[in-house]
C-alpha cells in the first residue's frame, strides 16, 4: 500500500481520465462511431454470442455467406490535444473468424482484421493491433497509443481509431465481436 501511494505521489497522482467509453448497452451506437463497409460488410450492436459484460456488444461480419470478401469497420474520433499516456482498452473475441493480418502501413483498401489509427482524417492508417488471431473467449486488450501516435506524426491532434474485420461469411462462421471499449489519457 505504501509503495502504491509513493508511486502515485512521485508520478504526480493518478490523473488519467476517461475520454471515451462504450459498452454497447443502449442497443445502438453512440454518435462518436462511424460505420463503413465494402460489399456485404456489416457492423451491428447485438445481444447474442455472449457479450463480455452486460447485454450488448459490437459484431463485425459479412452479411452474406459467399465467395465475396467484405470489409466491416467501426471508427471513432477522439481529440488527443494536450494528452499523454493514451490507452485504448477493449475486449474482443472471434466468432469463427478467418484470420487476415494487417499490413505495416497502408492507404486505401483495408483487407485486415485489426485496430488502426489515423491522424489524417483517414487518408492513411497505421495498424496498432491485429485481431487476426483473436481467440473464441473474450480477451482484454490494452494498447498504449503514445508511441504509435508519435511514430505516425499524429501527435496532439484529432485521432481516428478504427476496428476493422475482413471476411466472406456471417457469424458464427466468420466474424469478430468487441465490447467494453474505452480510451483514457492524462493531461499533458
Amino acid at each position: 500500500l505504501f509503495l502504491l501511494f509513493l508511486t502515485a505521489f512521485v508520478n504526480g497522482g493518478l490523473k488519467a481520465e476517461i475520454l471515451f467509453q462504450d459498452d454497447f448497452e443502449g442497443g445502438a451506437l453512440k454518435p462518436e462511431w462511424t460505420i463503413t463497409k465494402t460489399n456485404d460488410g456489416k457492423v451491428s450492436v447485438r445481444n447474442d454470442h455472449g457479450p463480455a459484460s452486460g447485454q450488448g456488444h459490437l459484431v463485425f461480419e459479412d452479411a452474406v455467406d459467399d465467395a465475396t470478401f467484405s470489409v466491416a469497420e467501426a471508427t471513432m474520433s477522439v481529440n488527443l490535444s494536450n494528452k499523454k499516456r493514451v490507452v485504448l482498452t477493449f475486449k474482443a473475441k472471434s466468432l469463427g473468424n478467418d484470420p487476415h493480418d494487417a499490413y505495416v502501413y497502408w492507404y486505401g483498401t483495408r483487407n485486415y482484421d485489426g485496430v488502426a489509427i489515423s491522424g489524417e482524417g483517414g487518408a492513411s492508417w497505421l495498424p496498432v493491433h491485429s485481431l487476426a488471431t483473436t481467440g473464441s473467449d473474450w480477451e482484454t486488450i490494452s494498447l498504449n497509443l503514445d508511441e504509435a501516435i508519435v511514430y505516425s506524426g499524429y501527435e496532439n491532434s484529432n485521432i481516428l481509431i478504427r476496428f476493422s474485420v475482413y471476411d466472406n461469411a456471417s457469424v458464427p462462421v466468420d466474424g469478430i465481436a468487441i465490447d467494453d471499449v474505452s480510451i483514457s489519457a492524462e493531461p499533458d
